[in-house]
């Protein structure tokens, strides 16, 4: 898998699971050989759904209409931008890959 915006290309081993927000992080796979087979699974979530539930199960435009609406959204909105960086911040960094690797398999082992 190619991740662009941290310049990395990462090999995964079989049976490998790799989570990541395809909106933020631009992402591609490379050529297999021939004879390989590679098997990958997506599933996807619409923006649109996550809004309508944080905004209490509410539209934009119903909630514009509202006297609170504006002070409301410019609420959601900031939040917005403080969830980005919260979920940015979950990654590992390069230089935290194998301490966070050996404490995920620590973690299995006494499960």
């Amino acid at each position: 898998m190619v991740l662009w915006e941290f310049r990395l290309i990462i090999e995964f081993p079989p049976r490998t699971t790799i989570l990541i927000p395809s909106a933020t992080i631009g992402h591609c796979n490379t050529p297999i050989q021939d004879g390989e087979t590679r098997f990958s699974m997506t599933q996807y979530c619409a923006g649109g759904l996550m809004r309508w539930v944080k905004y209490g199960y509410r539209s934009v435009a119903s909630i514009e209409t509202t006297q609170e609406g504006p002070e409301l959204l410019k609420l959601f909105d900031e939040e917005k931008s403080k969830r980005r960086e919260h979920g940015l911040s979950l990654f590992s960094k390069y230089t935290e890959l194998n301490s966070d690797s050996m404490m995920l398999r620590k973690k299995r082992h006494t499960k």
